[in-house]
């Protein structure tokens, strides 16, 4: 008999990957659309990165109109990392309507329920169902 987990790594939505863009790749496109050569935008993607590590390392977050928020955090071991708060604009050039051009698996599966996911499950995997939990009456 299958986990409830197997239905939902199985059939909810999810975006398919893609290649990482790497920092030449954003270079390049930035020197494409701008009067700025790539060795002037390399360094000032290399200041921001420092720059970030500058005052996040001081306890400072710092926020980037049209990137979002950055700051340091904790965990109970004591290890200091970096949390990203996307900024809202950001977002929404993510989804409004049309805007996303990758592709999207089990897109019919958007809005569906815990339980739908299950009886697609039990539907296809006739020989290894998920028990769901009757109701009582």
């Amino acid at each position: 008999m299958a986990d409830k987990i197997k239905a939902v790594q199985a059939y909810s939505p999810r975006i398919e990957q893609q290649s990482t863009i790497t920092m030449p790749v954003v270079v390049k496109f930035i020197s494409d659309r701008t009067s700025l050569n790539e060795g002037e935008i390399n360094l000032v993607l290399l200041e921001l990165r420092d720059s970030l590590a500058f005052f996040t390392q001081s306890g400072h977050a710092v926020k980037l109109d049209g990137l979002g928020t950055f700051a340091p955090k904790i965990d109970l071991k004591g290890k200091i990392s970096l949390a990203h708060w996307v900024d809202p604009e950001l977002k929404r050039r993510l989804n409004g309507p049309g805007l996303f051009r990758g592709k999207i698996l089990n897109k019919e599966m958007i809005d569906k329920t815990t339980g739908a996911l299950i009886a697609r499950w039990n539907e296809e995997h006739p020989d290894d169902p998920i028990k769901t939990k009757e109701k009582e009456g």
